[in-house]
């Protein structure tokens, strides 16, 4: 047995046992495990130390002792001798272990094997401390490896292909659930579901007469929806998933919708953790190029990069050694790679996730969520299940092979938080989902089983679809659709109430009465039972208005006069019709008489609606009854046509055409002309309906149509529709026109069958045919006019069954005759339909027999044609001939096939029409010929086909022999076309030559000629020699503007002349130099080519095709006459062929392009060859589809001509492989040419880059010299400043430094013009690489020198700059030292000398600061000094420039920071001085003398001034053991975070404040901050009448009340009362009304006016102001309005209305002025506020000074330094405005230093200060904020500064070392 350790091992070990007798025991088996591992980790030890690496070798022999019980024999694999079998190696083993043991089915064997696999991994993570986690065999994990050498192109194609797969379905089903699932669902919607339960749960349509039940009562029981149209048992779904477990809420949808989104979450974090892993393993892996160390069994082996060989290793990993690789470095690329595809997986993990949790969260099937849940896991491990299916197994061996990165351990202190860290948000997220959705998705649930079910269901309810009235009646509760309600409009409100309303309990005596609000009595029909419920809604608007009685009396009534709610059916019907029109009595429903779709107003009204008379001019008959036209005013209505001069009738008959034009607006055209009568007053009579037929029958009978019912005019003209007549009614002729029309066709069709009538049986088959069909189309003419006739007949008995019997009877007569007439005819019609009928089979018979008859006829033409290929000897029939015969034989068997076929169908069908007729026996005899027929086509076809086969065979041989001798013909001429290309060694001479030969050309086309050329090349010899040959090159490519070097070496022009000197005479003669002008040229127009040089004259040749070449036998000649530029040539394909070729046209056309010798003759014997494949193609296809047509002969003559294509085909194919050893020969020697020819090339080409790149180094060279001289002479200038001497005893610095700058300016330009000379010096096209290189390193040098020049003077200048800046800080504090002792001198402070510098104002001019430097006795400064320091500070070196107050304080004051606290003490001298107090860390103090040393202790102190609370005393800088208690800081500064007030005083009163400061405005700090501990206050929070403002105010502040009750008196208006101007209420005016609610303040009153007795008060409208008279108590007790005594008034001057109630100090909304009211709203509550630090300062803006109270929200220390966030602009003046000039623009990351401001610009409403560059010194004003938000500019502290100085050190350093490294 074989045993190899898995991971860890060392060596690759091979282990033989002797045989031992305890094979089956484990716990032997665990000795052996625990004994070989041992065994290896010595081995390993002993390994590395013979590799000479150092190991302990602690622990020795002894594991090896304790290796006992077997005999064990141990060497390394790799000193094992191989053994081949079968062509493989394997290693020797011994075979004589048991074979349950060596069995890979044993139990013992697996065992085994994973103990050693456990034992290996524990091995290795514990000698080495790693994960041996390997990847999955996923596409996705498979992209670590991809492109790998070991996978090969095809498995990282398939790679690719499945992570693209595997992307494109998990976003397609992303995107299926989003679309699809997450949709909202219809079904699901409370206002669709409750209209369902109204109009179709509750409807009639639903109830179930078996049950009793209604349809909701049945689904909410058990019983599902109607299929039809519900897709699911909705009901059924929700109580599944409504199942209550523990509670209500706990039900079985949510728990499982819980559990599943759980799990599909638990999922979706174990993908996340496994692409975080994996990307955390990648990006630990070192960079460098990808390297992958091999291990087999765990140890040291090998190592392979991306080239190594898989098949290697796949073999080492085959048998029962398991490789393990492990990524040791990996190029950035690759990572870079794989973090993308990783971050696309993860990005697809959560998408999955998210959509896939809602899908859960959102299914309400309990059965969907599981499927739904598989489905998700299913997608999620797509990529897993297509690796499997399709990726190789060595893939997947080599991935899985794949082991971790090597990383130490984690603690497991870590790996517990981590875990801990992991659960927490994985609870969060589904805790999230449960409570968002999936308990949403539960009451959704609930919510729509209570729409549903909840309630009473047991009744159903109906409204009359087109009259309106409601029904209902109760069903009987059960035990186990369609939604379109067609109901009247405004129904299905009342519909609503009276189902939410029905007590069945109050329902009696066939009707439910109730009240209702808003609608008053209400009364519904109540049926007893479901039959009569159905009765009365079964009745349309017809039945309905002439109903009487049904059931027991009850009606809808049938009266002719106007009904009111006083009858029975009143209250129910008015309750409809109210409901319908808003109608509550007969003349309030006028209005609706004449609209068609209230046929119930008629019903009520009839005589309101004049239902009641015939000719009252009522339009619409839908809801007038019937019955009433038996009344006497119907009877008595007049019997003649209405008169234009009858008034009495004239309104009448105008009301009807109104009607008509109403009700049929939108219906009929509005250019009809019956509308355009009616709408223009109806001026005529009866005589407008006789204009058209069709109209007498519109209006003299009633119809009825889909949106009108109409009453006819019978009653206005009964003479034109004929009520007056007895005998012909005028709507009689049109029916018997009907019947005569069918007569008229019974004629027709006698006429049709006239031919069968003339006594002949058989007629000809034409004639038969055109008979027949002629029958045909007359009975079919006959019956539509039956059909026609038929139904007019049967509408006008019914129109007439309608009238009156004594007018009906003789109109019935007529009718019931015509009836009987048309009956007859259609008898007559059924008898002629079944003679023709006969007729037709005779003739079909016939027609069968001709068929035959041409079948026969043509089988036999078939054996004509084909007699002349049955002769023995067919060498007299031509090809052309026996192609004919062919074809003609078989166009004839094909027709016989077809007349065949044709008869056969037609008998075929003739079969089913002569069952059972005297045609059947003959139908029979005709198939028993055709029989005949077939058989006799079959033998033509036999004997035809022999036929051809013989001529066939002769013709394929012929051509076949004709296609391979014409491939030999073509093959032997390519063969010695291509022998030239073969031996081309003279080739790249003649090319050179080709070249020569243009130049020279193209020197004579600009005048010279042939004669003079060759006398410029001999000289003054007759011929031309070596030396002349070489001399007149050189001078001829000088004539042509070349460098002769550049063209042709000197060797290339010795073989040149070698060439043209073929008779090796040492000199050529004037023939031998005009071979120069033999060219060659390709034919690039097609063009013809003539005899002679004239075209007209000429005859053509040949006509030259694309491609040709042809060679010159002398120069171009130019043909004036034409103006053509011609050709003397001949063909290089067939020297044979010459002439004369145009090479341009006369308008500019070229036929004729040079070539170089080689490319013509290429181009020859390609044209040449092409045509030969072509050949050969044509023959190899020719012979192959023959030989495939001819496979299958194995006799006949066919088999002779396949014997001779297989022949052909043998030759054919020899000679295609001498072909291709042809083309494949000259193919290598154009290989060969271009490789000579591109040396020669680049010989020439690195001779012309030398010479280019010399000349380009001296020019640069020269440049740089200049620069360098001028850099040396501004160092020396600005010496002075930057050699480090005493910079203060400067006496002319600013001359030095703009000394310094002008010239370094100027050396700037130049160095800006060197660079761009330089960068001129562009390398040339077509240089070799090696030279471009060269060049681009001398240009890149010489640019880093100039970079060099440049950046040595900018370091000049900076260092003068920085000279400059020290000078003038050592100036500064000369300048404030001398202002401290003027200070102390005079006992003022600084900003004494301020105000006297500016006169009092808050700016001082540079002159006049100046003015009062050079005053101070103590200091003695130069002009450029003091101009240097003022420059530094101001910002302006003009006189114009000015100084703040803040800025001058900033600068000469001097302030110093608390790092430890310290005593303040009054004495300098530290003995014996009283402290005054103790100075805090990090509190500031002003420096106000000092420093000065303790003569004793020799500690230097100052004397200052506390900021904290103004305390002056002495105070350490520093202690005598080196401690430090003061640091120097800038002057303090804060700015506003957000708004705040300024107010007066240290403690915070709730007065009106100095002013608010805004955002980011800058407070001068002049004392604090210091705490004020406030006394408790009382808050109330209220609501101002004024404006209605809420919000919070303090009542009392320091002890006095700032508002309170009873100051004033108030009444608050309880009904609405007006407003007057005087108090007499008689005499007064209104001024406007007051409010309920509205307060008013009492000003006089109040008073009794003594007439009236009301109670009036004079009082002010808080709402407005107004003042007026206002009545409180009227004369009979109203109470208009009360006073009351719980309002508030503000009793100081001012009172903050504030946001918060524990907000004191800021956050006021507005400020309430005295005696203004508010209401409390809650409160009062006493108020303790936290004690706060306030601070005194002034602002920068404006000089206000105030206190403020500081918190870290509220301010922050402020520095006087800025940077740029966003581009802006820098510009002259604080305003924004027009009159603001522009600086410059100032882009993001520039650092500005602040002069002035910030100050407001009140027209734009932003801060702006002003600033100085540090880039360039510029100064301007800028904006800090936008008015719009935009932040431009924000802080940048000393210490922001020197970090970004830290942080672009680092970079440059790091910069440095890649570029020394590179």
């Amino acid at each position: 047995m074989v045993c190899c350790a898995e991971e860890g091992d060392a060596e690759n070990v091979m282990v033989h046992p002797v045989r031992s007798t305890d094979s089956t025991s484990s716990q032997r088996m665990e000795e052996i495990l625990s004994q070989l591992n041992a065994l290896a980790a010595r081995v390993e030890m002993l390994e590395r130390r013979a590799e000479g690496e150092p190991v302990s070798m602690l622990g020795g022999m002894k594991e090896v002792e304790t290796i006992k019980g077997m005999d064990l024999n141990i060497q390394p694999i790799s000193s094992m001798a191989p053994m081949k079998t079968q062509g493989s190696t394997e290693f020797e083993t011994d075979t004589s272990v048991a074979s349950d043991i060596t069995s890979q089915r044993s139990p013992q064997r697996r065992t085994l094997t994973q103990d050693l696999s456990r034992a290996g991994t524990s091995l290795s993570e514990v000698g080495r401390g790693r994960s041996s986690q390997l990847l999955y065999e996923s596409f996705w994990d498979a992209t670590v490896v991809l492109g790998m050498g070991d996978l090969g192109m095809a498995t990282t194609f398939l790679v690719t292909i499945g992570i693209m797969v595997s992307v494109c379905a998990q976003s397609l089903f992303c995107w299926v659930v989003f679309a699809a699932f997450l949709s909202p669902d219809a079904k699901y919607d409370p206002a669709f579901l409750t209209d369902w339960r109204l109009l179709v749960g509750h409807g009639v349509k639903g109830y179930d007469a078996n049950s009793g039940s209604s349809l909701i009562s049945r689904a909410c029981r058990g019983k599902p929806f109607d299929r039809e149209w519900w897709a699911d048992a909705l009901l059924n779904e929700i109580d599944d998933y409504l199942t209550p477990l523990l509670s209500d809420m706990m039900t079985v949808g949510f728990v499982l919708s819980s559990m599943a989104v759980a799990i599909w979450l638990a999922y979706i974090a174990k993908e996340l953790q496994r692409v975080g892993c994996l990307m955390a393993n990648v990006a630990r892996i070192p960079r460098g190029a990808s390297f992958i160390s091999n291990e087999a069994s765990g140890g040291r082996n090998s190592s392979f990069h991306r080239s190594a060989s898989a098949s290697s290793l796949d073999t080492l990993s085959s048998g029962n050694t398991r490789l393990v690789r492990t990524f040791r470095t990996i190029t950035l690329r690759r990572t870079s790679v794989l973090l993308f595809v990783f971050t696309i997986r993860a990005t697809l993990a959560v998408l999955l996730g998210f959509c896939g949790a809602l899908w859960l969260c959102r299914t309400r099937d309990i059965e969907n969520i599981i499927q739904n849940g598989v489905s998700l896991v299913f997608v999620l491990e797509i990529d897993e299940l297509f690796f499997e299916l399709f990726a190789p197994r060595h893939a997947s061996r080599f991935i899985t092979s794949i082991a971790r990165v090597e990383t130490q351990a984690r603690k497991p202190w870590v790996e517990n938080a981590f875990s801990v860290l992991q659960f927490a948000a994985f609870f969060v997220v589904v805790a999230l989902f449960v409570i968002e959705e999936v308990y949403e998705n539960n009451l959704s649930a609930q919510r729509v089983r209570d729409t549903m079910c909840k309630g009473n269901q047991d009744f159903i309810i109906e409204s009359h679809a087109t009259v309106g009235p409601i029904f209902l009646t109760d069903t009987i509760p059960f035990v186990d659709g369609n939604l379109d309600n067609k109901m009247l409009p405004g129904m299905k409100p009342l519909l609503r109430e009276v189902a939410e309303n029905y007590n069945p309990a109050e329902a009696k005596d066939w009707m439910w009465r109730t009240t209702m609000e808003g609608r008053g009595e209400v009364a519904v029909k109540h049926t007893p039972t479901v039959n009569d419920f159905n009765a009365w809604l079964s009745m349309d608007q017809f039945q309905v208005a002439d109903h009487s009685t049904y059931g027991f009396g009850n009606w809808f009534g049938n009266t002719c006069f106007d009904q009111g709610r006083d009858f029975w059916e009143g209250d129910w019907l008015w309750s409809t019709a109210m409901a319908l029109t808003g109608a509550t009595d007969c003349p309030s429903a006028e209005a609706f008489c004449g609209r068609k779709e209230f046929p119930l107003v008629r019903m009520l009204c009839p005589q309101t609606c004049r239902c009641t008379s015939a000719d009252s001019g009522q339009f619409l008959s839908n809801g007038c009854r019937l019955g009433c036209r038996d009344e006497a005013s119907f009877m008595n209505s007049s019997c003649h046509d209405i008169r234009v001069n009858e008034p009495e009738r004239k309104e009448a008959w105008d009301y009807y055409w109104s009607l008509f034009y109403s009700n049929n607006k939108g219906h009929w055209q509005e250019d009809h002309e019956l509308m355009v009568f009616a709408k223009n007053g109806s001026m005529g009579d009866c005589e407008i309906i006789t204009r058209e037929a069709w109209m007498i029958n519109e209006f003299c009978f009633h119809f009825h149509n889909a949106w009108v019912a109409r009453r006819p005019l019978t009653a206005f003209c009964p003479e034109t529709c004929g009520c007056l007549q007895e005998e012909r009614p005028v709507f009689v002729k049109e029916a018997e026109q009907q019947v005569e029309n069918v007569e008229a066709a019974l004629v027709k069709v006698a006429e049709a069958e006239l031919p069968f009538l003339k006594g002949i049986e058989v007629l000809p088959l034409s004639e038969a045919s055109i008979a027949i069909a002629e029958c045909e189309k007359a009975a079919k003419h006959v019956q539509e006019a039956l059909e026609k006739a038929k139904s007019f007949v049967s509408a006008k008995v019914m129109e007439v069954q309608r009238f009156a019997e004594a007018a009906a009877k003789p109109c019935l007569e007529r009718l019931n005759g015509l009836v009987e007439r048309n009956n007859a005819a259609a008898t007559k019609l059924t008898e002629f339909r079944k003679d023709t009928e006969s007729h037709k089979r005779t003739s079909q018979m016939q027609e069968a027999e001709e068929m035959l008859n041409a079948a026969e006829a043509e089988i036999e033409k078939t054996r004509e044609a084909g007699a002349p290929l049955s002769a023995e000897d067919l060498s007299s029939i031509t090809q052309e001939i026996g192609t004919e015969i062919c074809e003609k034989i078989a166009a004839l068997e094909k027709g016989a096939s077809k007349k065949v076929s044709d008869a056969l169908n037609f008998l075929a069908e003739r079969r089913k029409d002569v069952r059972g007729t005297p045609q059947e026996k003959e139908l029979e005899q005709f198939q028993a010929r055709l029989g005949k027929i077939k058989a006799s086509l079959a033998e033509a076809k036999k004997t035809a086909s022999q036929q051809e086969q013989r001529f066939v065979s002769r013709k394929l041989q012929a051509e076949g022999l004709e296609l391979v001798n014409e491939v030999e013909r073509e093959v032997k001429k390519v063969e010695v076309a291509a022998e030239p290309l073969l031996a081309s060694s003279s080739f790249l001479v003649r090319g050179n030559l080709h070249r020569l030969s243009g130049l020279v050309q193209d020197h004579i086309s600009k005048g010279s000629s042939k004669d003079s050329v060759f006398q410029q090349a001999c000289g003054e010899r007759e011929r031309v020699t070596l030396e002349g040959f070489q001399a007149f090159v050189t001078w001829i490519l000088e004539q042509s503007g070349e460098d002769s070097r550049d063209v042709f070496l000197e060797q290339e022009v010795e073989a040149m002349f070698t060439h043209l000197d073929s008779d090796k005479s040492g000199d050529l003669t004037e023939k031998k130099f005009q071979d120069i002008f033999l060219d060659q040229f390709a034919c690039v127009q097609p063009v013809s080519m003539t005899e002679s040089f004239s075209i007209s004259e000429g005859k053509s040749v040949l006509k030259l095709d694309l491609g040709v070449a042809v060679e010159a036998l002398s120069r171009p000649q130019y043909d004036e006459q034409q103006k053509l530029t011609r050709l003397h040539c001949r063909l290089l394909e067939d020297s044979t062929k010459e002439g004369w070729v145009t090479m341009k046209g006369n308008q500019g056309k070229v036929f004729l392009d040079r070539l170089s010798p080689h490319s013509a003759h290429q181009k020859s014997l390609d044209r040449m060859m092409s045509a030969s494949t072509k050949v050969v193609n044509k023959a190899s296809s020719f012979l192959s589809a023959r030989r495939k047509e001819l496979n299958d002969c194995s006799n006949g003559p066919l088999l002779e001509a396949k014997v001779k294509m297989e022949e052909f085909k043998v030759k054919a194919s020899s000679l295609q492989r001498k072909l291709d050893e042809i083309k494949k020969k000259v193919a290598e020697a154009a290989k060969e040419y271009e490789k000579c020819e591109a040396q020669q090339k680049r010989a020439r080409s690195d001779a012309r880059d030398k010479r280019l790149l010399d000349a380009m180094t001296k020019a640069i060279e020269q440049e740089l010299h200049t620069l360098k001289a001028e850099e040396k002479r501004i160092a020396e200038v600005v010496a002075p400043l930057t050699n480090g001497a005493d910079l203060e005893v400067l006496d002319a610095p600013v001359s030095i430094l703009k000394d310094g700058k002008e010239m370094a300016e100027k050396l700037k330009e130049q160095s800006a013009a060197a660079r761009k000379s330089i960068q001129q010096h562009e390398v040339p096209q077509g240089v070799a690489a090696g030279t471009a290189t060269s060049m681009r390193q001398v240009i890149s040098t010489s640019l880093s020198e100039v970079d060099t020049v440049i950046k040595t003077v900018n370091a000049l200048v900076k260092a003068v700059n920085s000279s400059a800046v020290k000078v003038a800080e050592a100036i500064q504090r000369r300048v404030q030292l001398a202002l401290r002792q003027e200070v102390q001198r005079r006992d003022i402070r600084i900003e004494v000398i301020f105000d006297e510098i500016s006169n009092g104002g808050h700016t001082a001019s540079r002159s006049d600061l100046s003015r009062c430097l050079n005053n101070l006795p103590d200091l003695k400064l130069t002009t450029e000094q003091i101009s240097l320091m003022l420059d530094r500070i101001i910002g302006d070196n003009s006189e114009d420039g000015v100084i703040s107050r803040w800025n001058f304080l900033r600068r000469f004051q001097q302030f110093y920071e608390c790092q430890k606290t310290i005593a303040l003490t009054h004495d300098l001298a530290i003995t014996n001085s009283k402290p005054i107090r103790m100075l805090n860390a990090e509190e500031a103090i002003e420096v106000l003398e000092g420093p000065r040393g303790d003569e004793k202790s020799g500690i230097e102190r100052i004397r200052g001034r506390a900021v904290r609370d103004s305390t002056i005393g002495w105070v350490s800088v520093s202690g005598n053991q080196g401690s430090v208690f003061l640091k120097e800081r800038p002057k303090p500064f804060v700015h506003c975070l957000v708004d705040l007030p300024l107010e007066k005083s240290f403690r915070s009163s709730g007065e009106a404040p100095v002013r608010s400061l805004k955002t980011n405005e800058v407070l001068e700090i002049l004392e604090g901050p210091r705490q004020d501990s406030r006394d408790a206050v009382m808050r109330v929070r209220c609501k101002v009448f004024t404006d209605q403002l809420e919000g919070w105010v303090t009542l009392n502040s320091a002890g006095e009340m700032q508002a309170q009750t009873g100051q004033q008196r108030f009444w608050k208006c309880k009904t609405g009362v007006a407003v007057t101007d005087g108090p007499n209420i008689k005499l007064c005016k209104v001024l406007r009304k007051m409010e309920v609610g509205e307060l008013i303040r009492l000003l006089e009153g109040p008073e009794v006016d003594k007439e009236s007795g009301v109670t009036r008060i004079k009082a002010l409208c808080l709402k407005d102001g107004l003042e007026g008279w206002v009545t409180t108590l009227g004369n009979a007790g109203t109470l208009y309005a009360e006073e009351k005594s719980d309002i508030y008034s503000v009793s100081c001057d001012e009172l903050p209305l504030q946001k918060a109630y524990g907000d004191l100090s800021s956050g006021t909304i507005r400020m309430l002025r005295k005696d203004e009211a508010f209401e409390v709203l809650e409160g009062p509550k006493e108020f303790r506020p936290e004690p706060v630090e306030r601070m005194k300062g002034r602002a920068l803006a404006d000089g206000a000074v105030g206190w403020v109270t500081a918190t870290t929200k509220r301010l922050k220390r402020w520095y006087p330094n800025y940077i740029c966030k966003q581009n802006t602009v820098l510009q002259t003046t604080v305003s924004i405005g027009p009159t603001a000039g522009l600086v410059r623009r100032v882009e993001e990351g520039e650092l500005l230093e602040v002069l002035d401001g910030p100050k407001e610009d009140s027209e734009a409403g932003v801060l702006r200060v002003k600033v100085k560059t540090r880039k360039d010194q510029a100064v301007g004003w800028i904006t800090l904020k936008g008015n719009q938000g935009t932040l431009f500019l924000i802080q940048w502290s000393r210490r922001d500064e020197e970090q970004l100085k830290q942080k672009q050190k680092s970079l440059q350093e790091g910069l440095g070392a890649a570029k020394e490294k590179e």
